[in-house]
């Protein structure tokens, strides 16, 4: 099975032309903290926009959180970049749903430096831990960034049937549930 789905996706045009794919080299071994649910790491991915088979272009913009022990991982849409809404979202998603973290991992971007995010952090009790900015890929939740734009990218979405009340909601559970 393995050499047939190897086979397949060498031979997929759309899987050659959107996917990314990159070579690092060896990764030097790091301590992480083993225990589930104490670190959280959040980012937000997007906006892709994509025309649709009726020629409505559609922007998507959504926040990916990601517990780098469990690995279980959450993506929701946003309407903006700010900080109010990425702490509504993150609260509403994760906070509400999920243990409490004690840190909070994210790049060095305007919305997690925003006021209305760090209150959040504060309220809870948790550590914001910024990466810097030369070492992007300590965050996480980049990895699943790379995952999630593979596969919207090849979803075939001028065939897909979008609900233009809310265009993106069944998108992304059908991909969190596949990274999952």
């Amino acid at each position: 099975m393995r050499t047939d789905i190897e086979d397949y996706i060498q031979k997929c045009h759309i899987c050659q032309l959107c996917k990314k794919g990159k070579k690092y080299g060896h990764l030097s071994k790091q301590v992480i903290n083993q225990d589930p649910w104490n670190t959280i790491c959040v980012d937000t991915i997007g906006t892709y926009s994509v025309t649709t088979k009726h020629d409505k272009e559609l922007n998507l913009l959504a926040i990916t959180i990601c517990n780098p022990v469990t690995g279980w991982f959450e993506v929701a849409k946003l309407k903006d970049k700010t900080a109010l809404e990425t702490s509504k979202v993150l609260d509403q998603v994760w906070f509400c749903c999920h243990p409490r973290p004690l840190r909070c991992i994210t790049d060095n971007g305007c919305k997690s430096l925003g006021t209305e995010f760090q209150e959040l952090l504060r309220s809870y009790g948790i550590q914001h831990v910024p990466t810097t900015i030369k070492n992007p890929q300590a965050n996480f939740v980049e990895c699943v960034h790379q995952t999630l734009g593979n596969m919207i990218r090849t979803y075939e979405l001028e065939k897909f049937e979008f609900d233009y009340n809310d265009p993106w909601s069944q998108l992304l559970s059908n991909c969190a549930w596949v990274i999952r």
